[in-house]
């Protein structure tokens, strides 16, 4: 935030004295748009170079009553920008920056004038001592622009880059399936280590609004385009995973093509899309992964949906794992991994639990038919004779004819 407020300080050197020209100038600004209500009415004090003097001199738990302007006719008037500074307790209580922080009293303490009181200039005090240790450029840029704001200029200035986040965490933590809009949406507002520009942060809230309401991701790649197009380094796995989350045709290029501390995310996450498609370049990784983030689940629920034949091997209990986890998923479980769990359990003379896969499966191969012979004598249901009559039938249909089990 305090990096996108002094930008739109930065634009008020070209705007001149004009307050009307100064306001246009810093609210068409993308840095603007992208500001918390409560910095933008710090910016528009920073525009009128005063605050204005529209609170009463009565507060309520530490929340400003602010005057109920009137329009023509009596109507009340709109609120402006800047009544949107924050209260002190909002403040005192909040995790803002310290030069936000004491930049609000500064105005607050301006527009209570008696109503302040000594228990908020105690928490003043105690904010003016931290900001001795060093404050972030914008304060001291407030401060040329803002008499009331002066007091800003006289801390010492930190010139720090870009706030230091835990690149391997934020990587980890995309370790989610990008069809999950909620989980998508939680990274996309958490902390990176990216250093973004106004304009792409620009579309990247504003995918991260558009998750919270109907779903618009089909347009996703064009508001991507061309700031968030062909990033580089770990930037690239933000654009992979918003392009596979809004199903684009690039998104598998742009995710195969990721090396470095990313690439194994973002492999696996490539492989989910192929895993989508029919594709499997390592089903048995894939079937067999335990670890139980999202992305996780989510390759493995897909390579057990496109079991069949001659795609893997694996032994019994990892297939009533796959079987288990699909069922736990609400998802279609393939025929033929019942079967292929049936025929495993009649070899290791467990009739009775063989039986309970296959009751309702239908019968699509001779291999089906010897294992329903198997366990005729064990269906009291009658089912295992239907699909039976039903093969039958469908096959003298087709003009075919049932293949000898034997054979």
């Amino acid at each position: 935030m305090e990096e996108y407020l002094l930008d739109c300080l930065d634009l008020l050197s070209r705007a001149g004295d004009d307050e009307v020209r100064r306001k246009n100038v810093v609210v068409k600004s993308v840095s603007f748009g992208l500001l918390d209500k409560e910095w933008q009415a710090l910016a528009m004090v920073g525009v009128k170079k005063t605050a204005d003097e529209r609170v009463d001199s009565v507060t309520n738990g530490g929340v400003v009553a602010r005057t109920k302007r009137r329009g023509r006719r009596g109507r009340m008037g709109r609120r402006g920008i800047e009544d949107w500074i924050a209260s002190p307790q909002s403040v005192i209580g909040g995790s803002f920056p310290v030069g936000f922080k004491l930049a609000v009293m500064i105005v607050q303490k301006h527009r209570m004038k008696d109503a302040w009181g000594d228990d908020l200039e105690s928490e003043m005090n105690g904010f003016r001592q931290e900001c001795t240790k060093g404050i972030h450029p914008v304060w001291e840029r407030l401060a040329r622009e803002s008499p009331l704001l002066a007091e800003l200029g006289l801390f010492p200035v930190v010139r720090s880059g870009h706030a230091e986040v835990n690149s391997m965490a934020w990587i980890e933590s995309a370790n989610f399936d990008y069809r999950d809009f909620s989980s998508l949406r939680d990274w996309l507002s958490s902390e990176n280590p990216l250093s973004l520009s106004a304009t792409q942060m620009k579309v990247v809230r504003k995918i991260e609004k558009d998750l919270l309401g109907k779903d618009r991701s089909s347009q996703w790649e064009d508001w991507m385009s061309p700031s968030l197009e062909g990033m580089s380094g770990e930037a690239s796995l933000l654009e992979g995973v918003l392009l596979a989350a809004a199903n684009s045709e690039r998104a598998l290029e742009v995710l195969e093509g990721i090396g470095g501390a990313c690439s194994v995310v973002s492999s696996k996450h490539a492989e989910l899309i192929r895993a989508r498609n029919g594709h499997f370049s390592n089903w048995s990784e894939g079937s067999s992964c335990k670890a139980d983030d999202g992305l996780s689940i989510a390759l493995r629920v897909e390579c057990w949906k496109g079991f069949k034949d001659n795609i893997g091997t694996p032994g019994l209990e990892d297939m009533i794992e796959g079987h288990e986890l699909l069922e736990e998923r609400g998802e279609d479980v393939p025929s033929f991994l019942k079967w292929s769990i049936s025929e495993e359990l009649i070899g290791s003379n467990r009739k009775k639990e063989a039986l309970e896969y296959i009751l309702d499966s239908d019968i699509s191969s001779s291999e089906n038919v010897s294992t329903c012979l198997e366990l005729l004598s064990l269906d009291g249901t009658g089912k295992l004779e239907g699909s039976l009559e039903k093969h039958i039938d469908t096959s003298q249909e087709e003009g075919g004819h049932l293949d000898d089990p034997k054979s």
